[in-house]
């Protein structure tokens, strides 16, 4: 049900008159049956998804901090602003959730609701995602990427790859 407000009365407050919304036809109700909560819910659930600290960035932290790699988080002076900068290597990484940064496997399929949106939305990170591995790459930096579906595998080969350089940096 919409509410309209129409100029003040001789009271001065507002007049409050309903205005009743056009019926729905078929193809209307099953657009809005798409999404199982409502928008309230919806705004409250997006509103808690962050672009930093979370878990598969979580987990290759811990792992590199177990293996006894030191790093930093979050540079704000490099380029594209990398979940993990390891220094002594002149490493970045960027743990990339496969939905949000558009990878080809299961997890990174696209919404079949509001495409136009959703497709301008992860296409802009891709491009985004793109520029800051090249600008980083020009200015000697080795940037990595691990994607959310293959975090525990590709961590590992980086563990693998960073005690391998390490190796040669004591020699």
């Amino acid at each position: 049900m919409n509410i309209s407000y129409t100029n003040k009365c001789r009271s001065g407050k507002k007049e409050c008159r309903l205005r009743v919304a056009p019926p729905k036809t078929r193809r209307t109700v099953l657009r809005q049956m798409a999404d199982m909560v409502n928008r309230k819910q919806r705004s409250r659930m997006m509103a808690a998804v962050h672009g930093s600290n979370t878990s598969p960035e979580i987990y290759v932290r811990k792992k590199l901090f177990a293996a006894g790699f030191r790093y930093r988080l979050h540079a704000k002076e490099l380029v594209g602003k990398p979940d993990i900068v390891l220094p002594r290597f002149r490493t970045v990484l960027f743990v990339h959730g496969c939905f949000w940064h558009g990878h080809s496997c299961p997890r990174g399929k696209r919404p079949a609701s509001n495409v136009e949106f959703w497709n301008a939305k992860i296409d802009g990170n891709i491009r985004r995602d793109r520029r800051s591995r090249v600008a980083l790459k020009r200015t000697g930096w080795s940037v990595v990427v691990i994607w959310e579906c293959r975090m525990e595998p590709a961590t590992k080969a980086l563990l693998r790859r960073l005690r391998t350089l390490g190796a040669d940096c004591r020699d």
